[in-house]
């Protein structure tokens, strides 16, 4: 971790900390110390190994051995942690080899400093079966292959009798396809459970809502803005009747059709939709939720389409300062929103403040754990637009052959993007 974070943990000892992820671990020694030995010696961070306490009879925070439930890695001994789990700082020494230990116990369920967090926990893994959660939990993961390996586990222990379980287990698979990029299987998929949904509870359930819900975040990614508008309004329709529905799921299907008005260009009924969601998101979220930060920085982004850049800007840095409150200081959401607020003051050429903002950017995107190229380049060559205006030609010229050499790293680069990034350092050069 880098210095700075690891000093404020080294100075809270006896506080709390709090992983803003899934928190992947191992009951193996050696496998974690191999893992630590890999960071030994980075320049400004800290090798850090945490050795964690867990009293089963103090805690209900949400924990599962991964231990033969697929066949990655079976030797590790995984044991995975649930988002936002607490524990309290006991010592911080320093190890062998330059690796810093870090003790770490559970904390009560019934310390009231973690009572909201926990009951948020709970809510955003979901209810019901066992195996189901751990699917869910590891879709948010983004480990598919464990998700999927987990609703096969549920598939073969359910008849197809169960109609209701079937379709909800055809909508999981599909979702994981979406996340894979595989639509047409995703959609496949989606139609199947959907036909099942519709015949058995006449189009008024939650789970047809997830589906239909479903179905218009995939007809967003395809560009279709009809079809994923009427099944966002499907979703809606349903979402809003029912009283057991979640407020988060509510928020987020307003936000859902705000997105599809915003790829339609049409601003100000995306930004109804988004003024819709932020405070039920605010009435059911803890303060500084990330979804929180999403809607501020939705509605920034669409204040400044509509001209309103004074108020979208201000939006913007609400996202800046939620997220940097609520996520890891190299999460790259953070990156996105300064350069969003960065390309906010270029428009009212504010070109100080533009810069300002790319540069924080380009710093976030450099410590990600895994560089996106092709963005970080992008916000090179950005700054190095801005800087061309300032008339701070050295530094324009020395961003935009960082911008060239840093497109080409890019596993997919962007031809357009390339020959836009050499013209400028050409132009410069001239």
């Amino acid at each position: 971790m880098l210095n700075e974070e690891f000093e404020t943990i080294r100075n809270s000892i006896g506080g709390l900390l709090a992983f803003n992820s899934f928190l992947s671990t191992s009951e193996d020694m050696n496998v974690a110390m191999k893992f630590a030995k890999k960071s030994a010696g980075r320049e400004g961070k800290a090798s850090v190994l945490f050795e964690i306490e867990v009293d089963p009879a103090l805690t209900l925070t949400p924990f599962a051995t991964l231990d033969g439930a697929t066949a990655c890695q079976p030797k590790e001994k995984e044991i995975l942690f649930s988002m936002h789990t607490v524990f309290r700082i006991y010592e911080v020494k320093e190890n062998n080899d330059h690796i810093w230990k870090i003790k770490l116990k559970s904390v009560s369920d019934k310390d009231l400093a973690i009572t909201r967090l926990t009951e948020q926990i709970r809510s955003e893994i979901g209810k019901g079966n066992p195996i189901d959660r751990l699917g869910r939990l590891m879709i948010k993961l983004d480990e598919f292959e464990k998700a999927e390996a987990f609703y096969q586990i549920l598939a073969e222990s359910t008849t197809t009798d169960d109609k209701k379980i079937y379709a909800w287990i055809r909508n999981r698979f599909g979702y994981i396809r979406y996340k894979q990029g595989r639509y047409e299987e995703a959609l496949s998929l989606y139609q199947e459970a959907m036909q099942i949904q519709e015949k058995l509870n006449d189009g008024r359930n939650l789970d047809l809502a997830t589906t239909y819900n479903n179905m218009g975040l995939l007809y967003t990614e395809l560009n279709d803005t009809s079809k994923a508008l009427s099944y966002h309004e499907k979703a809606l329709s349903i979402r809003e009747r029912d009283c057991d529905v979640s407020l988060a799921d509510l928020a987020s299907t307003y936000n859902n059709i705000g997105l599809v008005y915003d790829q339609r260009n049409d601003f100000s009924a995306a930004l109804s939709h988004y003024e819709k969601a932020l405070p039920i998101y605010k009435r059911c979220l803890p303060a500084n939720h990330p979804w929180e930060a999403t809607l501020y920085n939705n509605i920034g982004l669409t204040e400044v389409s509509l001209g309103e850049h004074m108020v979208g800007l201000e939006n913007l840095q609400k996202a800046r300062k939620v997220r940097k409150r609520s996520l890891p200081s190299n999460h790259p959401s953070i990156a996105s929103v300064c350069n969003s607020i960065g390309d906010a003051y270029q428009k009212i050429k504010d070109y100080l403040n533009a810069l300002k903002f790319y540069e924080e950017a380009f710093d976030v995107e450099s410590r990600v754990t895994h560089v996106n190229y092709s963005y970080l380049a992008l916000t090179y060559y950005r700054a190095s637009k801005i800087l061309d205006n300032l008339e701070q030609l050295d530094k324009a010229l020395k961003y935009a052959e960082v911008a060239v050499k840093t497109v080409d790293k890019s596993c997919t680069p962007n031809d357009t993007d390339k020959v836009r990034f050499k013209e400028h350092l050409e132009k410069l050069q001239a």
